[in-house]
């Protein structure tokens, strides 16, 4: 990889993971704090995204906000490490813009969806059963396939918007 990439391809490769870390923390700050940026609220290669406040107000843990990025089609990132309650966000040169404004609206869908559900009780609530299975789910003609099994206390039609059609709150 070092041999292929050469002295040129790897500055590049690390200017542009550090410029997208950057980016995503500035773009989720408002949602998430960011832990451990320099004097000028700048990050390395990685920024570590800080779930713990929005747990404690919300009950969401930082599980289910992993299983949740699942259901928008991402894996999670790094969890708890180096700090308990904490996502841990390295993007790579690999990663295009329009894949990381994915992510991050994927991000701030969540908290908007946690802040909206806040006052609820929180085993009720979109994110702590996150994982919703999506098999042979379509454009609504399959939303039926899911309906004779759905046992979360909010509606099935509203994960669908939220997931598969991607409305905002």
């Amino acid at each position: 990889y070092i041999r292929m990439m050469g002295a040129s391809g790897l500055r590049n490769a690390t200017l542009t993971a550090i410029a997208s870390a950057n980016y995503i923390a500035a773009r989720l700050n408002d949602s998430f704090p960011v832990l451990y940026t320099g004097e000028n609220g700048r990050v390395a290669h990685e920024c570590i995204l800080d779930v713990r406040g929005i747990s404690k107000e919300t009950g969401v843990s930082i599980d289910d906000v992993a299983k949740r990025l699942a259901d928008y089609g991402f894996h999670a990132p790094t969890m708890s490490f180096p700090v308990a309650g904490t996502l841990m966000v390295e993007p790579t040169e690999s990663e295009s813009l329009s894949e990381i404004d994915e992510f991050c609206d994927a991000m701030i869908a969540i908290r908007e969806l946690m802040r909206a559900e806040a006052q609820r009780d929180p085993h009720a609530w979109a994110a702590t059963a996150a994982g919703h299975a999506w098999i042979g789910m379509g454009i609504w003609g399959g939303l039926a396939v899911i309906l004779d099994r759905w046992t979360a206390v909010y509606l099935a039609p509203l994960a669908y918007l939220l997931l598969v059609e991607g409305v905002q709150l």
